[in-house]
């Protein structure tokens, strides 16, 4: 299937990316210990994102009105002069222009929010969900500022976005159904794993890193497992 990407502005074409698995505070933390975490870095991979040109520096007084924030001139792209972001929406939400038409195949949607597990201070990202497999229309992603009176930056480079398809039609054909954990297929395998963990708190247990049983067997299907994804660009 294709992602099909249409660039409105000829001189604009910013560049996409497959999300990066790595991320500054992960690098900082010691021993690099949050890489351990398999599910943290397959969540960071997933999707592809849109990163900063320039840092764009932001101010927000704390008002409800649009014109509470504040930009200087990094809210333009140097080079083109098109505008990178955008205050319409007041609330001190910040709205990033996404220089990009998006075109999924139906029932496709697109899941869009922040860089997984991505952190700035002052500001939070806002997630939604764009019909994409119809809509000729862009869209913007936006952040809650949460500092006041005092700059907000998103650093050049960051991953301003981040977005992956999903099928909203299959997840409504989703059931919860609630079971007894003797019921489950692994049953002897999660006590045996939670006994050992209770035990030895300070035990390094990676059977899901290495897609194996506590007993060392692999998992059915061990193609599946994966530390991360790797995407087509």
């Amino acid at each position: 299937m294709n992602l099909e990407i249409y660039y409105p502005q000829e001189d604009y074409k910013p560049e996409i990316y497959q999300s990066s698995p790595k991320r500054p505070w992960m690098d900082a933390a010691g021993d690099k210990h949050p890489y351990r975490c398999v599910p943290l870095l397959r969540a960071n991979s997933h999707g592809w994102e849109m990163r900063l040109q320039q840092d764009v520096t932001v101010w927000w007084d704390g008002g409800d009105l649009p014109e509470a924030i504040t930009f200087d001139d990094s809210s333009h792209d140097y080079e083109t002069g098109h505008p990178i972001v955008s205050n319409n929406l007041g609330s001190g939400v910040l709205s990033f222009i996404v220089y990009a038409l998006v075109k999924t195949p139906k029932p496709y949607n697109l899941y869009v929010t922040g860089a997984p597990n991505s952190l700035i201070r002052g500001a939070v990202p806002l997630t939604g969900v764009v019909e994409t497999w119809w809509s000729p229309y862009t869209f913007t992603m936006n952040w809650k500022l949460r500092y006041t009176d005092r700059p907000v930056t998103f650093p050049k480079g960051f991953p301003f976005v981040h977005f992956f398809p999903i099928n909203s039609v299959e997840l409504e054909q989703w059931e919860p159904v609630y079971k007894d954990i003797k019921d489950h297929e692994y049953a002897e395998e999660y006590l045996e794993w939670n006994t050992d963990r209770y035990l030895n708190p300070t035990k390094r247990h990676d059977y899901y890193k290495h897609g194996t049983l506590p007993n060392g067997c692999p998992i059915t299907d061990p193609e599946l497992h994966k530390l991360k994804l790797n995407l087509n660009d």
